[in-house]
Parts: C-alpha cells; structure tokens; sequence
C-alpha cells in the first residue's frame, strides 16, 4: 500500500501525526490479519457481523432498515416507539 500525508504543520507536530496515522494503519492491519486467522480455524463466524459479538450493531442495522422500509411510505417511528422496540428485541450481550 502507498499513502500521501498532508499536514498543515511541518516538523515535530507533522512527525506527531504521522506516527498516530502509521500507529492505527498498523492496528487496523494486524486486526485484519487476526480476523482471516480465526476465519480460518473457525474462530470467528462469517459475515458482516458476528452474531455473537455484535448484536448490538445488528439490532440497530435492523432497526434501521425498518424505519427506511419503502414499503412503508416513509412512516418514521417516534423516539418512546423506538426506545420500546429496541427494549424488546434487543439481543442479550453474554
């Protein structure tokens, strides 16, 4: 991979940014590779969310795509309807 760094400050504070920048690049990097590993061994479940892990995020992306639904002509839930749906459908986290 090839980056371009811009940075309004030159010096020490560009050094500063650049190392934070590198410092997550790296994180998000091994991340990724630990991720195809327990892919690999079974570790972890395929897909856009792990079921087990990110309940959380996938009741809300449900929720979500339920409030958009076209066939519902654009009716919006009221924030107390919300609160209530996610009460009740929200995954318990083990």
């Amino acid at each position: 991979m090839e980056f371009d760094y811009y940075h309004m400050e030159s010096g020490e504070k560009f050094e500063e940014y650049f190392k934070f920048v590198r410092q997550v690049a790296m994180e998000d990097y091994e991340l990724c590779e630990k991720a195809q590993d327990n892919l690999g061994r079974g570790v972890y479940s395929e897909g856009i969310l792990n079921p087990e892990k990110e309940n959380g995020v996938s009741c809300e992306y449900d929720r979500f795509r339920s409030l958009h639904d076209p066939t519902t002509n654009g009716a919006q839930s009221t924030r107390t309807e919300y609160l209530s749906w996610c009460a009740s459908n929200m995954p318990q986290i083990s």
